[in-house]
């Protein structure tokens, strides 16, 4: 009986480990104007390809925005198709959600991993749960009838927006307006909160830091072409951005603006479809590891008991 109990116990440490995620923390993923979203280590070096069945012809489920959950799901916004979800091997999972008015534009997770979706053409902002069940929709103000780049909070509790040049704030928790963050320069496509409060927002041909008193403070590559995206390094210190057109990836320093990392994907030279988001997987959550020690624990007994 004892030796069944080990092996039992081996073969669970067995299944914990091939749940591992096949995506590697630090690599990025950039979605693309053909459906796929193109994985790259830091270095520049492709690592595959994720076809998100929508098809190549035509403006509908192009993608854009992207965002990890806890559990290294990748969500990507798909237009008029809605939210595309990869499980964390790289598997397409399919549509995710619904409800869905106005051409999903921007992604962003909760602190509970549920899913926030920003619109282009709408004022709506969406928010689904882990299954994606719409559990909140919020019409919110704005200065074009758009609300699609969206962050939330790390508490949860407020929606910052971009409209226009402006970057909007939404108390969810008392469904309230909030008095607006700041102004970002030109037509804003992509923010990000900071960790000090602050915003990060891309400006077409260049990227904003906006203080925790919504001041724009600092600068990054100005005179680039397109700059529709951004993401910040799970290290906390810089954030990803890449040209639409050109196919130019940086990795920024927040604090000096240096250039911390640069590869180029090809598309100025191959033709390959132009770049229209950005994510950077983090490190796993403590509670990947937990399933390890729990596996590794229940083998180490089973052995004592069969010496015993």
């Amino acid at each position: 009986m004892f030796r069944k109990l080990h092996w039992v116990g081996f073969a669970f440490l067995s299944a914990s480990i091939s749940l591992a995620a096949s995506f590697t923390p630090g690599d990025v993923f950039l979605s693309t104007t053909d459906k796929t979203v193109l994985e790259y280590t830091p270095t520049g070096t492709f690592v595959q390809k994720l076809d998100s069945g929508l098809g190549a012809a035509g403006l509908y489920g192009v993608l854009g925005d992207s965002a990890f959950d806890s559990s290294g799901n990748l969500y990507v916004s798909a237009h008029f198709a809605g939210v595309v979800k990869f499980d964390s091997r790289g598997n397409l999972v399919g549509l995710f959600g619904g409800g869905y008015t106005g051409g999903a534009y921007s992604v962003a997770i909760g602190p509970d991993s549920s899913v926030w979706v920003g619109q282009v053409y709408s004022n709506m902002i969406l928010h689904m749960n882990p299954s994606g069940a719409t559990i909140g929709a919020y019409s919110v103000a704005t200065d074009n009838g758009s609300a699609g780049p969206i962050d939330i909070s790390r508490d949860g509790k407020t929606l910052y927006y971009a409209s226009g040049a402006s970057v909007k704030r939404f108390d969810v928790g008392n469904n309230v307006q909030l008095s607006d963050f700041g102004t970002g320069g030109d037509y804003l496509e992509t923010l990000r909160i900071l960790p000090d409060g602050g915003v990060l927002a891309t400006s077409l041909q260049d990227i904003v830091r906006l203080d925790p008193a919504g001041d724009i403070v600092q600068t990054y590559l100005t005179g680039s072409t397109e700059l529709l995206t951004l993401t910040l390094d799970p290290n906390g210190l810089d954030f990803w951005t890449a040209e639409y057109y050109s196919g130019d990836v940086y990795k920024v320093n927040i604090a000096t603006g240096a250039i911390d990392g640069h590869f180029r994907t090809g598309n100025a030279l191959s033709n390959l479809p132009y770049l229209s988001g950005i994510s950077v997987l983090a490190a796993p959550e403590p509670a990947a590891l937990d399933l390890f020690c729990l596996a590794f624990v229940f083998v180490v007994t089973q052995a004592k008991w069969r010496r015993t």
